[in-house]
Protein backbone atom coordinates (compact mmCIF):
# COMPACT_ATOMS: atom_id res chain seq x y z
CA UNK A 1 0.00 0.00 0.00
CA UNK A 2 2.93 2.31 0.71
CA UNK A 3 4.27 2.26 -2.84
CA UNK A 4 1.15 1.50 -4.86
CA UNK A 5 -1.03 4.11 -3.22
CA UNK A 6 0.73 6.50 -0.86
CA UNK A 7 3.89 6.89 -2.97
CA UNK A 8 1.94 7.39 -6.18
CA UNK A 9 -0.45 9.98 -4.75
CA UNK A 10 2.26 11.78 -2.76
CA UNK A 11 4.40 12.13 -5.89
CA UNK A 12 1.39 13.50 -7.80
CA UNK A 13 0.64 15.99 -5.01
CA UNK A 14 4.26 17.19 -5.00
CA UNK A 15 4.18 17.66 -8.78
CA UNK A 16 0.89 19.63 -8.77
CA UNK A 17 2.50 23.12 -8.72
CA UNK A 18 4.62 22.23 -11.77
CA UNK A 19 1.69 20.57 -13.51
CA UNK A 20 -0.56 23.59 -12.95
CA UNK A 21 2.10 25.80 -14.58
CA UNK A 22 2.58 23.49 -17.60
CA UNK A 23 1.14 24.24 -21.04
CA UNK A 24 -0.60 20.87 -21.41
CA UNK A 25 -0.55 19.20 -17.97
CA UNK A 26 -1.40 15.51 -17.70
CA UNK A 27 -1.30 12.83 -15.06
CA UNK A 28 -1.45 9.28 -16.43
CA UNK A 29 -1.19 6.63 -13.76
CA UNK A 30 -1.27 2.92 -14.54
CA UNK A 31 -2.62 0.51 -11.96
CA UNK A 32 -6.28 -0.46 -11.99
CA UNK A 33 -8.11 2.38 -13.65
CA UNK A 34 -11.84 2.69 -13.13
CA UNK A 35 -11.78 0.01 -10.45
CA UNK A 36 -14.12 1.01 -7.66
CA UNK A 37 -14.77 -2.36 -6.13
CA UNK A 38 -17.96 -3.11 -4.23
CA UNK A 39 -15.82 -4.69 -1.49
CA UNK A 40 -14.18 -1.31 -0.77
CA UNK A 41 -13.71 -1.15 2.99
CA UNK A 42 -14.88 2.42 3.66
CA UNK A 43 -14.77 1.98 7.44
CA UNK A 44 -11.06 1.06 7.39
CA UNK A 45 -9.64 2.72 4.28
CA UNK A 46 -6.01 1.92 5.12
CA UNK A 47 -6.79 -1.65 6.26
CA UNK A 48 -5.32 -1.07 9.73
CA UNK A 49 -7.84 -3.15 11.68
CA UNK A 50 -6.94 -6.75 12.59
CA UNK A 51 -7.84 -9.21 9.83
CA UNK A 52 -8.43 -6.47 7.25
CA UNK A 53 -5.19 -6.97 5.31
CA UNK A 54 -4.96 -9.60 2.58
CA UNK A 55 -3.41 -9.98 -0.87
CA UNK A 56 -6.52 -9.59 -3.00
CA UNK A 57 -8.26 -7.25 -0.56
CA UNK A 58 -5.27 -4.91 -0.46
CA UNK A 59 -5.05 -4.82 -4.28
CA UNK A 60 -8.73 -3.92 -4.70
CA UNK A 61 -8.49 -1.40 -1.86
CA UNK A 62 -5.41 0.30 -3.36
CA UNK A 63 -7.03 0.47 -6.81
CA UNK A 64 -10.20 1.99 -5.40
CA UNK A 65 -8.30 4.43 -3.18
CA UNK A 66 -6.20 5.56 -6.13
CA UNK A 67 -9.33 6.20 -8.18
CA UNK A 68 -10.92 8.15 -5.32
CA UNK A 69 -7.78 10.24 -4.73
CA UNK A 70 -7.38 11.06 -8.42
CA UNK A 71 -11.09 11.88 -8.61
CA UNK A 72 -10.66 14.32 -5.70
CA UNK A 73 -7.69 15.93 -7.44
CA UNK A 74 -9.62 16.23 -10.71
CA UNK A 75 -12.62 17.79 -8.91
CA UNK A 76 -10.46 20.49 -7.28
CA UNK A 77 -11.06 23.80 -9.14
CA UNK A 78 -7.32 24.58 -8.83
CA UNK A 79 -6.68 21.56 -11.07
CA UNK A 80 -9.22 22.44 -13.77
CA UNK A 81 -6.50 22.62 -16.45
CA UNK A 82 -5.12 19.16 -15.62
CA UNK A 83 -5.97 15.98 -17.49
CA UNK A 84 -5.95 13.15 -14.94
CA UNK A 85 -6.26 9.60 -16.25
CA UNK A 86 -5.99 6.32 -14.35
CA UNK A 87 -5.65 3.30 -16.60
CA UNK A 88 -5.66 -0.46 -16.21
CA UNK A 89 -3.51 -2.10 -18.87
CA UNK A 90 -5.18 -5.52 -18.69
CA UNK A 91 -3.19 -8.73 -19.03
CA UNK A 92 0.26 -7.76 -20.30
CA UNK A 93 2.92 -10.31 -21.19
CA UNK A 94 5.90 -8.63 -19.52
CA UNK A 95 7.94 -11.78 -19.07
CA UNK A 96 8.48 -10.96 -15.38
CA UNK A 97 7.26 -14.37 -14.23
CA UNK A 98 9.92 -16.06 -16.37
CA UNK A 99 12.71 -13.71 -15.28
CA UNK A 100 12.11 -14.56 -11.63
CA UNK A 101 11.89 -18.32 -12.15
CA UNK A 102 14.96 -20.10 -10.74
CA UNK A 103 14.60 -23.36 -12.64
CA UNK A 104 12.45 -26.46 -12.15
CA UNK A 105 11.39 -27.35 -8.64
CA UNK A 106 8.64 -29.33 -6.96
CA UNK A 107 6.48 -26.19 -6.66
CA UNK A 108 7.35 -24.63 -10.01
CA UNK A 109 8.23 -27.22 -12.66
CA UNK A 110 7.49 -24.65 -15.40
CA UNK A 111 7.78 -20.88 -15.38
CA UNK A 112 4.45 -19.20 -14.71
CA UNK A 113 4.74 -17.47 -18.08
CA UNK A 114 4.44 -20.85 -19.85
CA UNK A 115 1.11 -21.43 -18.11
CA UNK A 116 -0.14 -17.90 -18.77
CA UNK A 117 0.87 -17.78 -22.45
CA UNK A 118 -2.50 -19.18 -23.71
CA UNK A 119 -4.33 -16.50 -21.71
CA UNK A 120 -2.16 -13.80 -23.27
CA UNK A 121 -2.91 -15.20 -26.75
CA UNK A 122 -6.65 -14.86 -26.12
CA UNK A 123 -7.02 -11.69 -24.06
CA UNK A 124 -3.59 -10.26 -23.42
CA UNK A 125 -1.61 -7.37 -24.80
CA UNK A 126 1.99 -7.12 -25.87
CA UNK A 127 4.36 -4.65 -24.26
CA UNK A 128 4.35 -2.63 -27.50
CA UNK A 129 0.55 -2.35 -27.66
CA UNK A 130 0.35 -1.46 -23.98
CA UNK A 131 2.97 1.24 -24.47
CA UNK A 132 1.06 2.62 -27.46
CA UNK A 133 -2.17 2.75 -25.46
CA UNK A 134 -0.52 4.68 -22.64
CA UNK A 135 1.22 7.02 -25.06
CA UNK A 136 -2.22 7.71 -26.59
CA UNK A 137 -3.63 8.52 -23.14
CA UNK A 138 -0.70 10.84 -22.46
CA UNK A 139 -0.89 12.75 -25.77
CA UNK A 140 -4.46 12.56 -27.10
CA UNK A 141 -6.74 15.57 -27.14
CA UNK A 142 -9.58 13.23 -26.16
CA UNK A 143 -8.24 13.38 -22.60
CA UNK A 144 -7.46 17.09 -22.42
CA UNK A 145 -4.56 18.96 -23.85
CA UNK A 146 -3.75 19.93 -27.41
CA UNK A 147 -3.29 16.51 -29.04
CA UNK A 148 -5.44 15.09 -31.84
CA UNK A 149 -9.02 14.04 -31.05
CA UNK A 150 -11.11 11.13 -32.25
CA UNK A 151 -14.43 12.89 -32.85
CA UNK A 152 -16.57 9.75 -33.20
CA UNK A 153 -15.52 8.46 -29.77
CA UNK A 154 -18.38 8.20 -27.27
CA UNK A 155 -18.01 7.27 -23.64
CA UNK A 156 -20.74 6.78 -21.07
CA UNK A 157 -20.00 6.57 -17.37
CA UNK A 158 -22.32 4.53 -15.22
CA UNK A 159 -22.35 4.75 -11.46
CA UNK A 160 -22.34 1.36 -9.80
CA UNK A 161 -23.53 0.51 -6.28
CA UNK A 162 -20.13 1.19 -4.73
CA UNK A 163 -19.96 4.76 -6.05
CA UNK A 164 -23.57 5.40 -4.99
CA UNK A 165 -22.78 4.22 -1.45
CA UNK A 166 -19.87 6.66 -1.27
CA UNK A 167 -22.14 9.55 -2.26
CA UNK A 168 -24.36 9.18 0.81
CA UNK A 169 -24.07 12.02 3.36
CA UNK A 170 -22.37 9.70 5.87
CA UNK A 171 -19.46 9.22 3.46
CA UNK A 172 -19.32 12.72 2.05
CA UNK A 173 -15.51 12.78 1.88
CA UNK A 174 -14.36 9.38 0.65
CA UNK A 175 -10.68 8.77 1.08
CA UNK A 176 -10.17 11.52 3.66
CA UNK A 177 -8.34 9.20 6.07
CA UNK A 178 -5.57 8.21 3.60
CA UNK A 179 -5.15 11.86 2.53
CA UNK A 180 -4.72 12.89 6.18
CA UNK A 181 -1.85 10.41 6.45
CA UNK A 182 -0.09 12.22 3.59
CA UNK A 183 -0.49 15.73 5.09
CA UNK A 184 2.79 15.72 7.09
CA UNK A 185 4.74 14.91 3.91
CA UNK A 186 3.40 17.79 1.83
Amino acid sequence: MALQYFGRILMTLHLLPNLRAAASPRVVTVLSGNLLHTALNVDDMTLDKPGAWGGIRSQTQVGSLTNLALDRLAADPANASLSITHDWPGAVDTGNAYRHWNGPSLWAPLPLTALLKPIYWIMGYSLDETGQRHLYLATSGDFGGRGPKVESMRCQVQKGPCLRSLETPRRSVPGREPMEILEPFL
